[in-house]
């Protein structure tokens, strides 16, 4: 069983959900998912490379 995946989560409360596998650059982006009703959770592991498993336990 994979070890859980750190994330942070920006706008918990969003009707949709996005899983970023990597660190966004700027906040550009995330402002933009959730002023249109994304939570974004952004794995914040320092691996360059996440495993099949690392996914999956991110996804839930």
């Amino acid at each position: 069983m994979a070890k859980p995946i750190s994330i942070e989560v920006w706008n918990p409360s969003g009707k949709y959900r996005v899983v970023s596998t990597k660190s966004m650059p700027g906040t550009r982006w995330i402002r933009l998912l959730a002023d249109n009703d994304c939570r974004l959770e952004i794995c914040t592991e320092t691996k360059t490379i996440l495993s099949v498993d690392d996914i999956l336990a991110l996804i839930g």
